[in-house]
């Protein structure tokens, strides 16, 4: 049976410019409802654009947007201000500011209803407007709203703990999320989301992928994250040379799709020119033999060549950054021994006792949550931070590099060229000029100041530098962050043929897993390297989740027999969590069975021309959603028990 798609909206012939500047150029697509659509495309080719149009944010041009005005669209604005007296719960519960006051008119009402004089007309009336309210409560969710505030709340990262913090202690990083968890609390028809990865450490983002998989409605989202791509996404639509493709599948569908795209498109032009080609040459002869009949078929054939189109065809690779990245002098076998380091603020302790090291040739991948000390250490290695105990020692003719995120190294007065001159003074105007170009800095742009950058452009100014370096050690805090996606592959090729050793900062786990051959985990202080790449780091960690067990390389029999000790413990224990889980279950749905008996009851003239079976009705439903409540929170805390087992 053909499945019919619903167009949830569309674009027919959209102009948009800014000071004379075209960013899209008559440009049309469709999308369905229920896509998970991945806009992709190099920075500036107004990918946020078409978001904020979608989000009536901004006006076309001209060109028409159609879209049923029924349609609920959710965006995150990046000037949304709120009220300073709301705490983290407040701010999210505020979405559902109707269901509490319904919920509220019905304690009410309850309040209410046991005074009531049962024995007159307008009681009944009451009584239907109660049951009617009731139902409408349960059906828009009215039991089970909470849980879904607190459950994305912690899955962003907010605990428990922090439910009750004012909005107005966080940081831009905290702020971001939380707006993104009202955002999926709001749950609209058409959700827009652009770059949600920003500001979430990997744990985070994987949660939200795991969320955003189950979405059932429309999602529409911008990112430069190729796992959250592949992972999130059932559509990806590019935009290149102001024209929308758009290709069923995730990311890596897409760039089979594309590159097998671009070799047909490539066949076709190499067809024309050839046909081209060869017209032109008989015309040539035609004319050269200089009769009147040959004079004739020259000028048919001319008109022929006229008329004869030629396919386009814009090798995507043209417009890329240009790098190749080599060591200097080779270093000695170990590069990095780091002992005990220690490291405080004031009374934070932020790292504890490290100890790791690298040796040459590594690519190591050092990833953790938000604030376990990451970048911290690479500062200390870096040598712009102090350290409060321990020892760093480097290896023999070892050179290093640094590359920081906060892009604090850059001055913020100099223009692009003037800064690479001071970076090396000897290099002349047109070498820099030659290198930036490579970068993708051509004419002008070379003389604009560093303060009127883009976050992508100064990524790419800080890039030029590192690549300046003979250094055989790089030390790289989030290099990807502002790249595109074209621009990040780029970076990975150099990298990959790159021959010194490297140590990398990134939440972006497609570039872990392109780069890196270990991954060192820092997680509450301690530790832990994996001797493989970012999938074999997620392989194994999942492995030993489900074991509960240490990776030990040698195990004794007495550990044996614990470890199959703790494995039968652990599937007794996983039984009665899922014999719990189908208990409760029980009771909700008898509950919920029960509550559904009451609002009928109370309507019955028999019940409500009795106080006091009225009284003890309304005492058993108010006891009755207590329970509920409380259910429901167990059910949730059980089963996340069982998502970690």
């Amino acid at each position: 049976m053909e499945v019919i798609s619903v167009i949830a909206l569309s674009f027919s012939q959209i102009k948009k410019a800014y000071y004379e500047q075209t960013v899209l150029d008559s440009i049309s697509f469709s999308i369905n409802a229920q896509d998970k659509l991945g806009l992709i495309g190099r920075n500036g080719t107004g990918k946020t654009t078409i978001l904020r149009l979608i989000a009536g944010v901004e006006e076309p041009d001209s060109g028409m947007i159609y879209m049923d005005s029924k349609l609920k669209v959710g965006y995150m604005k990046q000037t949304d201000e709120l009220d300073e007296d709301y705490t983290l719960l407040s701010y999210c519960m505020s979405a559902f500011e109707d269901l509490l006051s319904l919920e509220e008119n019905l304690t009410a009402m309850e309040h209410e209803m046991a005074s009531f004089k049962t024995d007159n007309e307008d009681f009944k009336i009451f009584m239907s407007k109660y049951e009617a309210l009731s139902h409408s409560f349960e059906q828009q969710g009215g039991y089970i709203f909470r849980s879904k505030v607190r459950g994305i709340l912690n899955g962003l990262g907010f605990g428990d703990e922090s439910h009750d913090r004012a909005v107005k202690s966080l940081s831009g990083g905290q702020f971001a999320r939380l707006k993104l968890a009202r955002l999926l609390i709001d749950e609209p028809d058409i959700l827009i989301l652009d770059e949600p990865t920003n500001h979430l450490d990997i744990a985070t983002t994987s949660w939200l992928e795991n969320y955003l998989k189950q979405y059932p409605k429309t999602l529409l989202l911008v990112s430069h994250d190729r796992y959250f791509l592949d992972s999130v996404c059932t559509k990806i639509m590019e935009i290149e040379n102001s024209n929308t493709m758009i290709y069923d599948g995730n990311y890596t569908v897409f760039k089979k799709k594309k590159e097998a795209h671009l070799e047909q498109l490539k066949r076709q032009y190499e067809k024309a020119q050839s046909e081209r080609a060869k017209q032109e040459e008989l015309i040539r002869k035609f004319k050269q033999r200089g009769t009147e009949k040959l004079a004739k078929r020259a000028k048919s054939r001319e008109k022929r060549l006229e008329r004869l189109e030629t396919p386009e065809y814009v090798a995507s690779r043209d417009n890329k950054m240009k790098l190749n990245l080599k060591a200097g002098l080779s270093s000695g076998t170990e590069v990095l021994h780091v002992e005990n380091l220690c490291k405080s603020y004031g009374e934070q302790e932020v790292i504890r006792d490290v100890s790791f090291n690298v040796f040459r040739g590594e690519r190591i991948g050092l990833i953790g949550h938000n604030g376990t000390g990451k970048s911290t250490i690479l500062k200390i290695l870096e040598g712009s931070l102090d350290f409060d105990e321990g020892q760093i020692k480097f290896g023999h003719q070892v050179l290093c590099a640094y590359y920081d995120q906060s892009m604090e190294d850059l001055d913020p007065e100099c223009t692009i060229i003037e800064e690479i001159h001071n970076f090396v003074p000897l290099m002349d105007e047109v070498d820099i000029r030659t290198l930036l170009g490579r970068f993708l800095f051509t004419s002008d742009d070379v003389f604009k100041p560093i303060k009127v950058l883009s976050g992508g452009e100064k990524a790419r100014v800080m890039l030029t530098k590192l690549f300046l370096t003979d250094s055989n050690f790089l030390m790289m805090d989030e290099p990807t962050n502002h790249l595109d996606i074209y621009s990040k592959e780029v970076l990975e090729d150099a990298l990959g043929s790159y021959d010194g050793t490297m140590i990398v900062i990134s939440h972006d786990r497609y570039f872990l897993d392109k780069i890196c051959d270990q991954i060192l985990e820092i997680d509450n202080h301690e530790l832990t390297l994996y001797h493989g790449g970012y999938s074999y780091y997620t392989e194994k960690k999942a492995a030993l989740a489900a074991k509960d067990e240490p990776d030990k390389p040698l195990v004794t029999k007495t550990e044996k027999r614990q470890d199959k000790k703790k494995e039968r413990q652990m599937i007794n224990q996983k039984k009665s969590l899922q014999s719990q889980v189908s208990e409760i279950e029980a009771i909700i749905h008898s509950t919920e069975t029960r509550l559904e008996e009451i609002a009928h009851e109370l309507c019955d003239e028999a019940v409500y021309s009795d106080p006091e079976k009225t009284k003890a009705i309304l005492s058993e439903e108010k006891q009755l959603k207590t329970t509920q409540e409380e259910l429901y929170e167990k059910w949730e805390e059980i089963n996340e028990q069982l998502s970690d087992m």
